[in-house]
């Protein structure tokens, strides 16, 4: 393990400082934010809740959001209640937080989270995390039409590539959500290893 997860591990505090202070530079892209958030977030020791929390003042929003995205594994309604307000962020960010918020059985953030669909299609590699926000979205309203016996979504990849996602789905949101119980069936799983 490199310099990064060994400190995030067993010394957070100077990475939490970094973390607070860190501006990506525009030709890293976003994704690589988004896994120092999330390797920060899966490795944290120490007074784990304490760091966490603090990740609430950084600078950058994906790393903002990063912070009670991980906080829900140790403290659930702390975790919650500040991804709400971060719900309002612009972006994959806000994105984020509704996503997290809607894979532990938020109704009231799945609109926020269907958002990630209204911009154009995003493709793998283009620096940003929206493609993988998009799947991880599909997956939870996926499973959860098929738990509540709801028609499937109105979703494909050449849906996604026609760029005619964002309405259907919202639509197919709007008619079946009184019938859906939101259903992760991964989310065991992410909280034994604390990884989002």
């Amino acid at each position: 393990p490199g310099a990064f997860e060994m400190l995030a591990r067993y010394d957070p505090p100077p990475v939490v400082r970094m973390l607070l202070a860190y501006e990506a530079r525009p030709e890293a892209g976003a994704r690589f934010t988004y896994h120092l958030a999330t390797t920060f977030g899966a490795l944290c020791g120490g007074e784990r809740t304490v760091h966490l929390k603090a990740l609430l003042d950084a600078k950058d929003p994906l790393l903002r959001v990063a912070g009670p995205v991980f906080l829900c594994f140790d403290d659930l309604g702390s975790g919650m209640t500040a991804l709400k307000d971060l719900e309002a962020l612009d972006g994959d960010p806000g994105a984020w937080a509704a996503l997290t918020r809607a894979r532990r059985g938020a109704k009231d953030s799945v609109p926020r989270a269907l958002r990630l669909f209204e911009a154009a299609p995003a493709k793998e590699g283009e620096g940003d995390v929206r493609h993988l926000l998009q799947g991880k979205l599909i997956v939870l309203l996926s499973n959860s039409a098929r738990a509540g016996g709801v028609p499937p979504l109105p979703w494909s990849r050449e849906s996604e590539a026609a760029g005619a996602t964002f309405d259907p789905l919202r639509g197919w949101w709007k008619e079946n959500e009184a019938r859906i119980q939101l259903v992760d069936p991964w989310l065991p799983l992410l909280e034994e290893k604390r990884s989002d």
